[in-house]
């Protein structure tokens, strides 16, 4: 069975937990770090394989509109689901 890699992109270190806990209770799924901010979240990328990250577009250091598009043109065979409090 494959297992699909996942990063969490959240300033939160609670719901960095949550997040993973419900993740990691599906053995399909595997979460292999967690990004507080931008650019943690592209080293990230750089080096590990990832299937799919789960964005706060409100992440520090992190401008949504430029750096969605710059994570989709660098790791076009990741995927993003975005999880936001954000009502904008």
């Amino acid at each position: 069975m494959r297992t699909l890699k996942v990063v969490i992109a959240d300033t939160d270190v609670l719901l960095q937990r949550l997040y993973s806990d419900l993740v990691s209770e599906e053995r399909e799924y595997t979460v292999t770090e967690c990004a507080a901010n931008g650019p943690r979240l592209f080293e990230i990328l750089r080096r590990a394989d990832t299937n799919l990250v789960l964005l706060d577009v409100y992440l520090q250091d992190f401008d949504a509109m430029s750096d969605i598009e710059a994570l989709r043109r660098e790791f076009p065979r990741t995927d993003y689901i975005v999880l936001s409090s954000g009502e904008d």
